[in-house]
């Protein structure tokens, strides 16, 4: 097997089209190497954008939240860290083509290559592949920034399987641990019979909010 051939089982998509996989993993400076190969940045500008697209529509169906909540959700998806986090879990390191003055150490290389891997599936396979690789190497940090900074998680549920489900969730505590004084209530949201998440917390309130929270994640993952 060749190390492109490797390169692509990683990604999890068979390309029609692998050279663009190689340019997408090929920085400029690789031309000191050789002079007429092309290099990610185009891939990279299209990936960007991509990348931007599929996060923001799935924050969109899947969050009841204004403009403001949901662009701060999507830039912690599609920030320069989040996507050099991806391309390091990948070992794309393993695969970059630079030239011998070049450096991945400091720079933005990573992740401005699974931009462009994200740019080429796109071309060679259009929105459907490049979504579904998104989903997949992205899912921790979509499910981190769906639940993080939730201000009220039971509403949000409540939205969320409304419009998926036709249905609200309900809750039940569990078990209460503790003396009377200061009881700890775990709660569980369900639907129907199945367990959506699990929380617990000093009162019922914000045990069914940790509950609804777990839900969410869940849910997103």
């Amino acid at each position: 097997m060749t190390s492109l051939d490797q390169l692509q089982d990683r990604t999890g998509y068979s390309f029609q089209q692998p050279d663009l996989l190689l340019t997408a993993v090929t920085h400029r400076s690789y031309r000191s190497i050789d002079p007429h190969c092309g290099d990610y940045e185009r891939l990279e500008f299209l990936g960007d954008a991509v990348l931007g697209l599929v996060v923001s529509s799935k924050f969109y169906r899947d969050l009841a939240l204004e403009a403001g909540d949901l662009t701060k959700r999507t830039s912690q998806v599609v920030s320069r860290a989040a996507c050099d986090q991806v391309a390091r879990q990948m070992n794309l390191d393993l695969f970059i083509r630079v030239g011998p003055a070049a450096s991945l150490d400091g720079t933005t290389i990573l992740s401005n290559v699974i931009e462009a891997v994200i740019g080429a599936i796109y071309i060679d396979g259009g929105i459907e592949p490049a979504t579904a690789f998104v989903m997949r190497h992205f899912e921790s940090l979509l499910t981190h920034a769906m639940a993080e900074g939730v201000e009220n998680p039971k509403a949000t549920l409540n939205e969320l399987l409304l419009r998926e489900r036709k249905q609200a969730p309900t809750y039940r505590v569990i078990e209460t641990t503790g003396p009377d004084h200061a009881p700890t209530y775990i709660v569980e949201a369900m639907m129907d019979d199945h367990v959506l998440g699990r929380g617990s917390g000093k009162s019922k309130r914000e045990a069914e909010a940790a509950a609804a929270k777990s839900a969410i994640e869940s849910l997103s993952a």
